[in-house]
């Protein structure tokens, strides 16, 4: 297995959802007009669960920065087990082939559902890394000096 194209596959991760996180943030920072009736909408339609009332605009916020979050954490793991398998690289392909079918799994999610090109790239580019990971050699056989 090449640890080098898997690290590239766990940072890809890491780099979804801090981006996802930052933009969130953001677009909430600095709402733009059009989003603005849809935000009010949200925050008008209140719920209870559980004895606790809320609404669906802190509904889809919790959601969508627990996402974020829990793809940069995954990338973090990712990065850990390298670090933990690093004498043998059969430690680590069984994440090598969880990284690859969550990547191609979340890429047909971004693909058909989101529809937003930031997603679809780094986990387009993610997939590759890890399936690289796999079957790529570990070892260049190609001198420079």
């Amino acid at each position: 297995m090449n640890f080098r194209f898997y690290r590239i596959g766990a940072w890809l991760w890491i780099i979804t959802g801090v981006v996802h996180n930052t933009a969130d943030v953001v677009s909430r920072l600095f709402p733009s007009a059009a989003k603005e009736p849809v935000s009010t909408a949200l925050r008008n339609l209140p719920f209870e669960l559980l004895g606790m009332r809320s609404d669906y605009y802190r509904l889809t916020t919790g959601f969508s920065l627990a996402m974020g979050t829990s793809i940069a954490l995954a990338g973090v793991l990712f990065l850990l087990i390298a670090r933990l398998a690093a004498d043998t690289a059969d430690r680590a392909r069984p994440a090598c082939v969880i990284g690859l079918a969550a990547s191609v799994c979340l890429l047909a999610l971004t693909v058909t559902v989101l529809q937003l090109p930031p997603p679809i790239v780094t986990f387009a580019l993610a997939s590759l890394a890890f399936a690289a990971a796999l079957f790529a050699p570990t070892r260049v056989g190609v001198s420079l000096a």
